[in-house]
């Protein structure tokens, strides 16, 4: 809760001057001097330490003053010297920008002003030094084995982030010598001797920096070569229909696709790595009479056509990947087949081993994903993902490294998974898997502005929550062809629930229920008709849609109509099925601020979805209820947007025209999906803020009181003239 400000009052003191008068002879009466005043002290002023940065980076200088008989009224930033730099603010003590690009002596100087008009300065010097060069990467390719007297080439790549490769030198430094051609390229050619033997290569790269970097790579030279293969399978749970809990009674030995599996030398070295096929297999072909072991990793890897990289890591342990290892064996003259299963662990009434499965279960969530996708858009890059999950992960909430996870999530960066036994585990539930897949696609591939929180089908929500979740909910459906979303939990994993993402008839449709976004964008995808779904698009129009520029960079929140917005356009010939489908939803608002929506869910402040400010206009009121609940819910936060048509410093203003004694106004300013400016004080009735903008075009914000979003207090419906000048 926050603390309203508190007034101080200062005592006075009034001192009086008594003049006496004398018996006999004459006076002149008595004066009174009036009391001098004091000199007034100039503040003490700071610019702060000087500094040595590297080209463009962000700098920030931290200024400071004191006044020691009165208040700082005021700061002032201005560069004296240097190549010009645009300021962030200069009217406050902090000021940041961007360094130039090339080296530079840059002064500034800091101005602050008492509150009796007396001002000091001081100057601050910033050195701009040039980027320090990058050291490029090199990969000599990965150790393999090879005949006696056989042609072998080597590939070696190398990249430089900034600037390029000039050349490239391959040097043997292990092994019975050969003669190299094309030791000065990329690729290296030679013939392998005619004896048993280990060659070592180096390559070595250098950039047009003079930097280098260098890779080797081991060639196992043997008489013959011989198969090792096998395949990876582990136990897949599934989810009874009737409890949404885990069905251990019909467990069924699913086969691992897309694993990586690594041969690994005597000596700790990668001999040679591939990766199972749809069916869980793999085949290796290895020197023989080589002494190795088999790696399984807990990692799905793809590097051509549409690509993806995803791991299981262990966050009770350091973040470790999962991994398998067989026993190291020689591989002799014979072929070799060598299979690995992954148990559940379960033994009927417990887990009383190791749950290996664990892990591979939620990959092969992920990898019916990606490759769904890729099936549907060839050329989809999917940027690396780790997904962290331990059966350690509770449903409690504290330190991620304990395993206290709260719930399974994406945080930015990382998929987190519950695994906690008899309490609540999730890497059995595919839909929740996906689902959470589905937050890391919007967040790494698209455009999330979901505030996250509590939420529930049926429940009023913000809008940005309604579409976040409800994609979610229809991704785990049209990845598995199963509308019904299953969550396991509970002692055994016996209990779940379930929710039918299909559904058209919805508690509180509209655009601000979950439920109404996920049957909407179910019914975009699947092939069968159902009451107002008469259209089939697939998976590739529903992805071009979220990744287009367009949508990514829409001047409003995320929303059921933004998302709607862009596929119109991409899907011309579809408009009118489309718009049957929001109005079987009661959604009827158009373009992606839903402008003309007639829905507002019961609750009047929700309505028009965007309020439109002008700068410089006469105040409008704005709402903020907790009729639906709080933080996350429909009406707690009133949308508005703005036009700025010049650069400059702009007054914003909140004030409660509902008495209430406990209101505290908040809002934020964005551009497209980033902050620009939070105004978050404890002022009770009231919020001030001047935001200085730097560049122009639309803008919008969010304006709350702090009581509809904080899930301790409850204010109520409270509404505020707010106002933008200049």
């Amino acid at each position: 809760m926050k603390s309203a400000f508190k007034p101080v009052i200062w005592p006075v003191v009034i001192s009086l001057l008594l003049a006496a008068c004398g018996g006999g002879g004459g006076s002149d009466g008595g004066s009174t001097n009036p009391p001098i005043q004091p000199a007034n002290n100039a503040p003490s002023v700071s610019a702060g330490p000087s500094q040595n940065v590297v080209s463009g980076d962000e700098v920030t200088l931290n200024g400071s003053a004191s006044d020691s008989d009165g208040s700082i009224a005021s700061y002032s930033w201005e560069q004296t010297n240097g190549a010009a730099v645009s300021l962030s603010s200069t009217n406050s003590a902090t000021v940041s920008f961007t360094a130039p690009d090339a080296a530079a002596s840059l002064e500034f100087r800091l101005t602050a002003t008492d509150n009796d008009g007396a001002s000091s300065s001081s100057l601050v010097a910033v050195d701009v030094l040039p980027p320090v060069n990058a050291t490029p990467t090199v990969d000599a390719g990965g150790n393999q084995g090879v005949l006696l007297d056989e042609a072998v080439t080597l590939t070696g790549s190398a990249t430089d982030t900034d600037g390029s490769i000039i050349s490239y030198l391959w040097e043997q430094t292990a092994g019975d010598p050969v003669s190299l051609s094309g030791a000065d390229s990329a690729n290296l050619s030679f013939t392998s001797p005619n004896a048993i033997s280990s060659l070592e290569f180096q390559l070595t790269v250098t950039d047009n920096e003079g930097a280098t970097a260098t890779d080797t790579v081991t060639v196992y030279v043997g008489e013959r070569q011989v198969s090792v293969s096998g395949a990876v399978t582990f136990d897949l749970v599934p989810l009874n229909s009737f409890t949404s809990g885990l069905d251990y009674d019909n467990t069924v030995i699913s086969p691992s696709r897309g694993i990586v599996i690594t041969a690994i030398g005597e000596s700790g070295e990668e001999i040679s790595s591939t990766i199972t096929d749809s069916n869980g297999e793999y085949r290796f072909t290895i020197a023989s009479n080589t002494f190795v072991r088999l790696r399984i990793s807990a990692r799905i890897l793809k590097t051509n056509g549409s690509t993806y990289d995803v791991r299981i890591a262990d966050n009770t342990n350091g973040n470790a990947m999962y991994v398998t290892e067989g026993e190291q064996f020689n591989t002799g003259l014979d072929d070799h087949i060598r299979d690995f299963y992954m148990a559940s662990g379960w033994d009927g009434t417990g887990y009383s081993g190791p749950r290996s499965a664990g892990p591979f279960a939620i990959l092969d969530a992920i990898y019916e994903t990606v490759e769904k996708f890729g099936a549907a858009v060839p050329t989809a890059q999917f940027p690396a993902l780790e997904i962290r999950w331990s059966e350690n992960n509770n449903p409690a909430s504290g330190n991620l490294e304990d395993g206290d996870v709260g719930t399974s999530f994406y945080n930015g960066n990382n998929i987190y998974v519950l695994g906690s036994a008899d309490t609540d585990s999730d890497e059995y539930d595919r839909h929740v898997v996906i689902h959470e897949w589905g937050h890391y696609f919007e967040g790494q591939m698209s455009r999330a502005d979901s505030i996250g929180g509590a939420h529930a089908t049926g429940e009023r929500l913000d809008m940005r929550v309604a579409f976040g979740e409800g994609w979610g909910n229809a991704l785990s459906a049209m990845i598995t062809d199963d509308p019904y979303y299953r969550d396991s939990f509970g002692t055994g994993q016996s209990s779940g629930f379930s929710i039918r993402v299909e559904t058209n008839s919805q508690n509180n449709p509209g655009w601000f229920n979950e439920g109404s976004v996920q049957s909407i964008l179910y019914d975009l995808y699947d092939v069968p008709a159902d009451g107002a779904d008469s259209i089939n698009l697939g998976l590739a129009p529903i992805f071009d849609t979220l990744v287009s520029s367009e949508y990514r960079n829409t001047d409003y929140f995320t929303s059921i109509f933004s998302f709607v917005d862009r596929l119109k356009t991409l899907q011309p010939d579809s408009v009118a099925q489309i718009d049957a489908l929001l109005g079987a939803q009661t959604i009827n608002g158009t373009g992606p601020d839903g402008a003309g929506e007639t829905n507002d869910g019961g609750i009047a402040s929700a309505l028009p979805v965007y309020n439109t400010a002008l700068v410089g206009g006469s105040a409008m009121q704005l709402c903020s209820t907790n009729e639906a609940g709080s933080y996350n819910k429909l009406a707690n936060r009133a949308y508005v947007d703005f036009d700025i048509t010049s650069t400059g410093s702009y007054n914003f203003s909140a004030t409660d025209t509902s008495a209430l004694p406990m209101s505290d106004p908040d809002f934020i300013v964005y551009k497209q999906n980033s902050y620009v400016a939070i105004a978050e004080s404890s002022a009770v009735g009231t919020e001030v803020t001047s935001v200085n903008f730097t560049s122009t075009g639309k803008y919008r914000l969010e304006l709350y009181d702090w009581n509809n979003v904080d899930d301790n207090d409850s204010a109520g419906t409270i509404c505020f003239d707010f106002q933008i000048t200049n």
